[in-house]
């Protein structure tokens, strides 16, 4: 049996773009604000962005699901 066979690349979404940061609303904190990711990829890939992790110095210190 020769069938072909076309498998489609799902890859990985692109970064955030326009990311952009500002003093908060108290003192001491950021308001961190970017255009979401809209080329997520096609299923079965489980590279689809649900949330987006936020660092400061290396370190993971939230995690929140839109972009604002």
């Amino acid at each position: 049996m020769n069938e072909k066979i076309d498998v489609a690349s799902v890859g990985l979404p692109d970064p955030p773009t326009n990311v952009q940061a500002e003093n908060g609303p108290q003192a001491g904190t950021l308001l961190v604000s970017w255009t979401p990711v809209t080329n997520q990829p096609k299923p079965p890939s489980r590279a689809a962005v649900h949330s987006y992790l936020i660092y400061a110095d290396g370190k993971n210190i939230a995690q929140v699901p839109s972009a604002t």
